[in-house]
């Protein structure tokens, strides 16, 4: 499965790639894009999934997993981390408006973390914490981005 999704980002990351490079040259020279616009952008991201993919395609096959289901339980429940991380995603793309970018950001990756194996409460609002904010100056104070304000006011 993982150089299924390897394949899937090479694929993405490609259509980006080209996507940027089409922006570059058909629409920079009439537009009021600023230094990073959208098209860069894209050529940064696509080359950023383009190395995931690859990582992702020459990655060896796992072993077989074993599944040991308990008495009564189902093989559906709990889902398997593609399903809990996009159901993750869905939520935090609909957490984004009422509670605003900063909030909604915190609460994906507390969540993301806990996903991903981190049990310790303390380290995942700790990491959670430093990756909010690191993601909120990005787009905030670096890339000059309008993001949605929250209850708190930021």
């Amino acid at each position: 499965m993982g150089r299924i999704w390897g394949y899937i980002f090479i694929a993405f990351g490609a259509v980006w790639c080209w996507d940027g490079w089409r922006l570059e040259t058909t629409q920079r020279a009439d537009s009021m894009f600023d230094e990073l616009g959208p098209d860069r952008y894209l050529v940064v991201l696509g080359v950023i999934m383009l190395a995931v993919g690859v990582a992702l395609a020459l990655k060896p096959p796992p072993s077989p997993l074993k599944l040991d289901i308990p008495e009564g339980g189902s093989k559906w429940w709990p889902p398997r981390p593609p399903v809990t991380f996009t159901l993750a995603m869905i939520a935090y793309t609909i957490a984004i408006p009422p509670l605003g970018y900063a909030i909604a950001t915190f609460l994906f990756f507390l969540l993301i973390f806990y996903l991903a194996g981190k049990r310790s409460l303390v380290s995942n609002f700790a990491y959670g914490t430093a990756s909010a904010v690191i993601f909120y100056f990005l787009f905030d104070k670096f890339a000059d981005m309008p993001l949605p304000v929250g209850p708190l006011g930021f």
